[in-house]
């Protein structure tokens, strides 16, 4: 599988913008702890409580989670995660 990094996410992972993902992830939940576990700075951005942080985009093969099965959405290995900070306009 592989995960795209955006934004202010890069700095977070050490500045990695795209790694690829050999350990086998049932759903989006624990891909999303396994890489907080591999990029501490990042574990603390990827959560609110037991929810998605509402500060992250997260699409797999461009679909967004939230249209999907959320957190719960399941994944293959040749899946693209991209994990987007939510940015704010004006």
């Amino acid at each position: 599988m592989t995960v795209k990094y955006f934004g202010d996410i890069r700095p977070l992972t050490g500045g990695i913008k795209e790694e690829e993902w050999h350990q086998p992830e049932p759903e989006v939940r624990s891909l999303l702890k396994a890489l907080g576990q591999r990029h501490p700075a990042l574990a603390n951005r990827l959560f609110e409580g037991d929810q998605l942080s509402s500060t992250l985009i997260v699409l797999v093969n461009g679909r967004s989670v939230d249209y999907l099965n959320g957190a719960e959405t399941p994944l293959q290995p040749d899946d693209i995660v991209d994990v987007f900070p939510v940015e704010g306009g004006g």
